[in-house]
């Protein structure tokens, strides 16, 4: 019987995952269009139709970023965010509200959401999701700018005065 030599394994290079978001619309087709943009972006994306289930996959397998709607059955975007806030486990999370409405952008500041965006989302929405990771960790975008807003894409879109917007235009 041969003996088997042990060769030691090189040192392998650290492996990136691609960052995780955590979409919660009760609109099938919203989240589809997310979801569908996003990964195709590289993130590594996953979908609940409210809060409530939002809440078990977050604590199933903590995402980097929830982005999540206002207004949804069962438990609303308000709740949600309050919820994750509170939660010692998950209060350094990023959450982003998404909105068709105007609404009070410092109540929703003060509840504890991260930045507030408004529908229709922006085209250029992963180089802003990813300015916002970025701004959350302390590391660069990895986009080499995410795009700020333009004639084509209104300040409204990003909602005005946001940390995204500002941002991504380097205020």
């Amino acid at each position: 019987m041969q003996r088997l030599e042990h060769v030691p394994l090189r040192a392998l290079p650290a492996v990136r995952r691609p960052p995780s978001i955590l979409v919660v619309d009760d609109e099938p087709l919203v989240r589809h269009v997310l979801v569908k943009k996003l990964r195709h972006h590289g993130f590594d994306v996953r979908e609940a139709p409210d809060g409530e289930e939002a809440l078990e996959l977050v604590h199933r397998d903590p995402p980097d970023l929830v982005l999540t709607d206002l207004h949804m059955p069962r438990c609303d975007g308000e709740r949600l965010c309050q919820m994750l806030k509170s939660d010692p486990v998950t209060s350094e999370m990023s959450v982003v509200l998404m909105t068709a409405g105007p609404t009070d952008e410092d109540l929703m500041r003060g509840i504890g959401f991260d930045d507030v965006l408004y529908k229709p989302l922006p085209h250029d929405l992963p180089d802003l999701l990813r300015s916002l990771l970025a701004a959350g960790s302390g590391e660069p975008a990895h986009s080499s700018q995410a795009p700020g807003p333009t004639e084509s894409t209104p300040a409204r879109a990003w909602g005005a005065g946001s940390r995204a917007a500002g941002i991504a235009t380097g205020r």
